[in-house]
């Protein structure tokens, strides 16, 4: 066939198609208008789950009567005028970008009315027909969209949709997390004239969260801050007592909710020590970044973008996570308090370490003469120069599993075996060197599927010395020192590897996997009686060693703080 060009409604259906993949698409497109048009109140009123109508009405900047056929215009905006106008937004785009697709592939129609004009007017478009008239609506000066029987004239593209509850599931997503950046406008999403979400004005994020999920969550989010000369970013994080099977978290860069790899991982790189594998935290990140350092147009629904400095993204969101988890040392307040407040006695006796520093030397060579068969004083010996004032009392230890012990105006209770796996597993962590490899006696081959290259880059980087051995097998030489140190089953990790997907081989995964296997395997049991000399080295070692306190590596509780207060309280002293 000869080349030819299209006629101008197949192009606007094909550009169409980009835009406009669901009606979750369309709600999109249209709130952010409404947003963008400064909008106090939007209205959301949705017919057979978005298939049968759309209706968004708002309070916002109106549109004049000659502007009308502009809005289902191409490329027809007030929000530039010249090129250099594109890298300096901060809104969602085009006012009126988006309605000349929507218009494409639905029974269009907009309505208006300024301060002005005594009336509304109306434009409609179905198919190529476009008209405007005035129409008798008893409204102040605010704007209506609706679109009616979307993809009535596109039908296979409405073959593609999933089921009518699954589309208003996004829909109502989309809604919750417009509401929790704009706070300060009130959302009404219905469905057939029912109300399923009104979200009232608020004076803060933290109010509007108060709004959308539990009440008993409150005391477990913490606020996240950090502004620098290029980036802001702010938000609220949860505690790892909130934890879930599915992704809580929602990243929102320059108010416009996207999906971001690079943000997801670093967030999930931050709680890697506090929640067990395979779950996710709860993150409501906002990332503001001048506009020339971030390009919002390399999707066409807007999801993504893309970063000029990814890296520097990558350590802010990290960094800044790190140390709010940091700062706060996340005591499970709810979970370890519930239990401590049903009792109706607690007794025990009180001892005093009076252990000095010849006391321990003394210790410390003895086990070095005869290796005592503790696995937590084999790996860590006492150290050369101990601090001889302890800011701590040891109280004793119970059930020969918990320690107790007081610093200043607190009681602590400690899972002995969590807080020696995590010492051990922290000085596992530290021994990794990226520079050591150990050569395999006897190399390895191993039989894949296909090959492919991105994947064996991926494992080289990682420091394994792998490469192809015919077309169906890869050989593997030599593997990073510490795999083969700890006696990694390293035949069953490359099995893992090579058949997994690009995005999850990383030295991170490989490390948590291994070594905290080895060191649940290598740290003192529950069960086991120890001397007042050895918790006190458990507890220096775990001040010492771990960053955040309180929780084992695979983000279980493992130090449970109870203030004097709380203890008067109980007994009504308070």
């Amino acid at each position: 066939m000869k080349i030819h060009k299209l006629p101008k409604n197949i192009t606007n259906i094909l550009s169409a198609w980009e835009v406009v993949e669901r009606p979750y698409s369309v709600v999109k497109e249209l709130v952010e208008n409404s947003i963008d048009a400064q909008a106090t109140q939007i209205t959301i009123d949705i017919q057979k789950w978005g298939n049968k109508l759309i209706n968004i009405f708002d309070n916002g900047t109106w549109i004049e009567k000659e502007d009308l056929p502009l809005t289902i215009t191409e490329y027809a905006t007030s929000k530039i005028s010249k090129l250099e106008d594109i890298y300096n937004i901060w809104s969602f785009w085009f006012r009126w970008e988006a309605l000349s697709t929507i218009a494409e592939v639905s029974k269009f129609r907009i309505q208006s009315k300024t301060k002005q004009e005594p009336i509304w007017y109306e434009l409609s478009k179905l198919w190529k027909d476009v008209n405007i008239q005035p129409v008798p609506l008893n409204f102040k000066h605010e704007t209506n969209i609706i679109v009616q029987d979307l993809f009535y004239n596109v039908p296979v593209r409405a073959k593609f949709l999933k089921s009518e509850q699954t589309e208003f599931k996004y829909i109502q997503e989309l809604i919750t997390n417009f509401a929790i950046k704009n706070f300060n406008i009130e959302f009404k999403l219905l469905h057939n004239g029912k109300i399923i979400k009104h979200f009232t004005k608020t004076n803060s994020i933290f109010e509007r969260l108060q709004q959308i999920y539990p009440k008993s969550w409150e005391e477990n989010l913490v606020n996240l801050e950090h502004k620098d000369e290029n980036y802001e970013i702010y938000g609220v994080i949860g505690k790892s007592i909130l934890k879930f099977n599915s992704n809580k978290i929602k990243i929102f860069i320059n108010s416009r909710p996207v999906k971001d790899k690079i943000i997801q991982k670093a967030v999930m790189q931050a709680y890697s020590r506090w929640l067990e594998p395979g779950l996710y935290p709860f993150v409501i990140l906002f990332l503001n970044i001048k506009p020339d350092l971030v390009d919002v147009n390399i999707h066409p629904r807007k999801e993504e973008v893309k970063f000029l400095d990814p890296g520097s993204i990558y350590n802010l969101v990290l960094n800044t996570i790190k140390k709010t988890i940091e700062q706060e040392k996340w005591i499970e307040d709810k979970t370890n308090y519930v239990d401590f407040y049903k009792q109706k006695f607690w007794n025990y006796k009180q001892t005093k370490s009076s252990l000095n520093i010849e006391d321990m030397k003394k210790v410390g060579e003895t086990i070095k003469q005869e290796n005592l068969d503790l696995d937590y004083q084999t790996n860590f010996l006492f150290q050369e120069n101990p601090i001889d004032n302890w800011e701590f009392n040891i109280i004793g230890q119970i059930f020969d599993s918990y320690i107790l012990f007081q610093k200043q105006e607190d009681f602590y209770i400690m899972d002995q075996h969590a807080v020696a796996e995590r010492i051990i597993f922290e000085k596992m962590r530290k021994e990794y060197n990226k520079d050591k490899q150990t050569l395999l006696s006897v190399p390895l081959t191993f039989e894949i599927i296909q090959k492919n290259d991105q994947i064996l880059e991926k494992m080289q980087e990682l420091w394994f010395d792998i490469s192809y051995f015919g077309e169906k097998k890869v050989i593997l030489y030599s593997v990073p020192d510490i795999l083969e140190k700890y006696k990694i089953d390293i035949a069953n990790l490359i099995n893992n590897l090579i058949n997994s997907n690009l995005e999850d081989i990383n030295i991170d995964k490989i490390l948590e996997q291994t070594l905290a296997t080895k060191s649940c395997k290598a740290a003192i049991k529950a069960n086991h009686k120890l001397s007042n000399l050895e918790i006190q080295q458990l507890i220096e070692d775990g001040q010492k060693y771990i960053d955040g306190f309180f929780v084992c590596q695979h983000g279980r509780p493992s130090v449970v703080k109870i203030s004097k207060h709380d203890i008067d309280w109980f007994f009504d002293r308070k």
